[in-house]
Parts: structure tokens; C-alpha cells; sequence
């Protein structure tokens, strides 16, 4: 397989009994594993009120288990020379991580430490809270970052994707290690986890490395919700202006409802986003508005479809003059 590009044909999938799903491509001649993956734990089901939590949830993860505090994860992967990382977004948790084929097994026993054990160390949560609130407050006086927050509450009124998966100050200050423990134990459980495995390592062996660290996990008291509400249909256009003081930039954002990533007209209009504002130089866009115009430092669109109809946009930066 070595110099091949991943397929259908060439992909192992197995799926545990405990309904993990493991997918495996195999390389000849790679010294590393990398792993990566994703569960049903996202900001989709989180309430308004406590915007945030799922972020901050998957934060934790690494924090502190049963086994290991976070000095000892962080002491065992480096150790080794191996990384690991959980990220949140409004659907999934997602995790990744890296280590040389030998130390795969240590690696995987971390990752389902991390999964299946996390304690929420009130220290910890105190701190991670506190970093996440400072990149908040940042965010307040950040053109791009703000005006992508109007555009997303304007175009999805009352609607998970109108919400911020960081959260706020006001709801993320609120969120105690209580709303943590409770979100994960309603959420987080094996069957729906995908975990890929790319490196030289044959299919058996991934197998018996990961049967061993999370083939044993069972969550039956998670519930994760995985429908999608519909999107508000806007009969009009809608307008919002978000004052950041003292910037010499301006940050402008337009679109409207797309389509989800399963619509058989994903393909054509990703082609056809990427002439307009992504190839080259930020496509025809870059061309006329930032490079023959000179009416931007930037400008760009992207298609932003998932599981639900996520949006098309166009973001420019201008002087505001």
C-alpha cells in the first residue's frame, strides 16, 4: 500500500461489541502510529444557559483521572515523545494523537484513561476555566472573531449552530465541575466512537491494543442526543453591527443557510466556492476585491457544511474608513 492514497477497498473497519468502530490503514515504513477519532459529546444537546460546557468538558479530559493526574499524562507522553489532544465542536468531541509503533499501547491506555476516567479536579477546572475566559475576553476585542459570532447568532436564531462552542463569560464563568461531571455522564459512551489507527502496524495487532484499552468500556447511562433541529428559515435579511473600539479594521461578514455535507449538490458547489473565493489567492474574490480594488486586506468564502445545512459566507477585512 505504501505510496497509496486511502480508500474504501484499502481501509480496515471493525466494529467492537461495545460499538466502537476501529479504522485501520496500514503504511509500510512508517516508524509512527497516529490516531485519531470521535464520540457523540459535541455542543449540539449542551442548554443555551451553560454554552461552553461540552468545551470545557473535553478540556478536562486530560486534567486528571483516576489513574494519573496531569502531570503524570503529560510526564508519560513526553516521555516518549508522544502527543495527545481532545478538541471540541457543536457535534463531536474529536481526539488525536502521535507515538512511535512501539509505544502505540501506552498511548491508547492514556487516550481511555482519559475517556473513561476523568475525575474534573476542582483545581484544575478553576484553571482550564480561567484560560478559556482570558481567550474569551480576547475574543471581544477581535474584528474577525466577533463578527463571525453576530453572523452565525443572526443566521441560526435559537439554534445550536447560532451558538458560540466556547461559550460566553457569563455562561462559562457560571459552570461548575458539577455541570461537568453531569454532561459527561449523560454523554459520553462508546457506541458511535470511531478511533482510526494509521501507521505499520497490522490489523491484528491495532485491534488487540485497542480491545484492550477500551474494548472493556460500557456507559449505559449515556444518552447522547444526535438529531439535528431544523434551521429557523429567514424570510428576510438580517443586519447586526458590533462595535470593537479602538481597532483600525473592520471585519465584514455575509451568506446564508447552505447545505449539509450528505446534499448531492455538495460537490458542485464546493468546486464552484473554491474558483470564487478559496483558490490562489483567496479566488476571484482575492483577484477583484483585495488585489484590483484594493477594497480589502483580505477576502475569502467557504462552504461550511456538516451533518446539519451549515452555511456559505464571505469574510472581508476593511478599513472601516
Amino acid at each position: 500500500m505504501s505510496g497509496s492514497l486511502p480508500s474504501s477497498e484499502s481501509i480496515a473497519r471493525v466494529e467492537l461489541p461495545n460499538g466502537i468502530v476501529v479504522l485501520n490503514y496500514e503504511t509500510q515504513g512508517s516508524p509512527a502510529e497516529v490516531v485519531a477519532g470521535y464520540l457523540w459529546a459535541g455542543a449540539m444537546d449542551e442548554p443555551a444557559e451553560k454554552a461552553g460546557l461540552a468545551y470545557l468538558t473535553a478540556a478536562m479530559l486530560t486534567h486528571g483521572t483516576r489513574k494519573r493526574t496531569f502531570a503524570q499524562i503529560n510526564d508519560e507522553l513526553e516521555s516518549v515523545g508522544a502527543q495527545l489532544g481532545f478538541g471540541s465542536a457543536v457535534h463531536h468531541v474529536s481526539f488525536g494523537g502521535k507515538a512511535l509503533a512501539e509505544d502505540l499501547g501506552l498511548l491508547l491506555d492514556i487516550l481511555a484513561d482519559c475517556l473513561q476516567e476523568p475525575t474534573f479536579p476542582e483545581q484544575e477546572v478553576t484553571r482550564v476555566q480561567g484560560q478559556i475566559l482570558t481567550d474569551l475576553q480576547r475574543r471581544a476585542h477581535d474584528t474577525r472573531r466577533m463578527a463571525r459570532l453576530a453572523f452565525d447568532a443572526l443566521l441560526y436564531p435559537d439554534h445550536p449552530y447560532g451558538r458560540s462552542v466556547k461559550g460566553y463569560e457569563e455562561t462559562v464563568s457560571a459552570l461548575s465541575r458539577q455541570d461537568l461531571e453531569a454532561y459527561y455522564r449523560d454523554h459520553y459512551t462508546p457506541r458511535g466512537l470511531v478511533i482510526a489507527v494509521v501507521g505499520s502496524l497490522p490489523l491484528a495487532e491495532i485491534l488487540e491494543k485497542v480491545e484492550a484499552s477500551l474494548g472493556g468500556w460500557q456507559a449505559p447511562g449515556a444518552r447522547p442526543n444526535r438529531t439535528i433541529p431544523p434551521a429557523v428559515r429567514l424570510d428576510e435579511p438580517r443586519r447586526q453591527i458590533v462595535p470593537v473600539e479602538g481597532k483600525t479594521q473592520a471585519d465584514v461578514v455575509l451568506g446564508w443557510p447552505g447545505l449539509a455535507r450528505t446534499d448531492p449538490d455538495y460537490m458542485r458547489v464546493h468546486l464552484a466556492n473554491t474558483v470564487l473565493g478559496t483558490f490562489g489567492m483567496m479566488g476571484r474574490l482575492g483577484d477583484n476585491v483585495r488585489d484590483e480594488q484594493g477594497l480589502a486586506y483580505y477576502v475569502f468564502s467557504r462552504v461550511e457544511a456538516g451533518l446539519g445545512a451549515g452555511p456559505w459566507l464571505a469574510t472581508a477585512g476593511v478599513n472601516p474608513a
